[in-house]
C-alpha cells in the first residue's frame, strides 16, 4: 500500500479505504502471503460507470502504460 501510496500521490490511510472499497465491490482480491498481501484485479467485471457498463476493466487496463517500477 506504501508503493501505491506514493505512485497516486496520495496517503497510505486514503489507499487503504479505496482497496477495502474495491475489495468489498469485488474489484479485487486480496491474499495473505506471510506479512503481505497479494491482490488480483478482477479484469473481467464492469467498470461500474453509467456510460462505460460495456467495457470491462481489462480493457481500460490494456491501454495504460505499466508501471515503471521506479
Amino acid at each position: 500500500m506504501r508503493e501505491i501510496a506514493r505512485l497516486l500521490d496520495i496517503t497510505e490511510r486514503r489507499t487503504q479505504r479505496i482497496i477495502a472499497d474495491l475489495d468489498k465491490a469485488g474489484y479485487i482480491e486480496r491474499e495473505r502471503r506471510g506479512r503481505r498481501n497479494l491482490y488480483t484485479v478482477s479484469t473481467h467485471l464492469p467498470l461500474g460507470l453509467p456510460t462505460q457498463r460495456d467495457t470491462d476493466i481489462g480493457s481500460l487496463l490494456a491501454i495504460l502504460p505499466a508501471a515503471s517500477g521506479s
